[in-house]
């Protein structure tokens, strides 16, 4: 593996976007509450999808599933 993609990689990582920071509190406010719920509010508050909001808290909720690759 190329020792700059590395790098970039952990550039990458420690860079959250305000969304996703915003659906990280939306989540610890609520624990309980539905995805799609918090989805709903996260889209209205930052101009984002539904879909990409949803995205985001499964991901802070780290229920957003593993990925595999196909051999």
């Amino acid at each position: 593996r190329c020792p700059c993609r590395n790098l970039k990689d952990q550039r990458m990582a420690s860079q959250k976007s305000p969304v996703r920071v915003e659906a990280e509190k939306l989540c610890q406010k609520n624990p309980d509450a539905p995805s799609r719920q918090l989805a709903r509010m996260l889209s209205e508050s930052h101009q984002v999808t539904v879909e990409s909001a949803r995205s985001l808290v499964r991901t802070a909720r780290g229920n957003h599933g593993d990925y595999q690759v196909r051999p």
